[in-house]
């Protein structure tokens, strides 16, 4: 066996160790996946009314709005979980252990890293499932970037759904409702 061949092998074990403890102790990832949840749930049906009328729409308009910052705040959940995970490795002295066995130095962290990635797919897999469930639907599609002809498009589009929060929704209700000054909006060269 080569050594590329024992270090993917001990990545795959630390990577089997990692889901094992997602078996065994469930409680971080259902905090990961939960917390989220209950956000949505508790935005969309206790605040989304009032919340919603002022985007100008209602229930549906605020679920469309909150999304994707639920699904953000399961992205920065899932690091939290990892960073408990391997925090509890390094208090218990399993690093230890391992530093002392015939194992590659980065099987730990690729076993981590992998186990933390399969462990976020789930809880946005689960995430988006309930939103769907409870009415939403994406406006966009996923080739809307592929398909732009230039990089300055695409620098434009994720400018405006990053920097205002909900795409060209400003040009599309008018002058009217624009404000004389937005610092943020004029700092930004798109």
């Amino acid at each position: 066996m080569s050594t590329l061949s024992h270090a993917a092998s001990d990545a795959t074990t630390m990577l089997r160790r990692n889901l094992k403890h997602v078996v065994r102790y469930p409680s971080i990832p259902v905090f990961v996946a939960g917390t989220p949840i209950i956000f949505l749930l508790l935005f969309v049906y206790v605040l989304g009314g009032t919340l919603g009328s002022g985007l100008g729409g209602g229930r549906d308009d605020y679920l469309a709005y909150i999304v994707p910052g639920v699904l953000m705040l399961t992205l920065t959940g899932s690091a939290t979980g990892t960073a408990i995970s391997v925090s509890t490795d390094m208090t218990e002295g399993i690093v230890s252990r391992f530093r002392t066995m015939a194992i590659s130095r980065g099987a730990v962290l690729t076993g981590h890293v992998l186990g933390s990635l399969i462990q976020t797919m789930a809880a946005m897999v689960l995430v988006a499932a309930v939103a769907l469930l409870i009415g939403f639907r994406p406006a966009g599609s996923p080739g809307r970037l592929a398909r732009s002809p230039g990089r300055a498009d695409a620098d434009r589009i994720l400018g405006d759904v990053v920097v205002r929060g909900h795409g060209n929704q400003r040009q599309e209700r008018g002058n009217s409702q624009q404000p004389a000054y937005d610092p943020v909006a004029d700092a930004v060269p798109w």
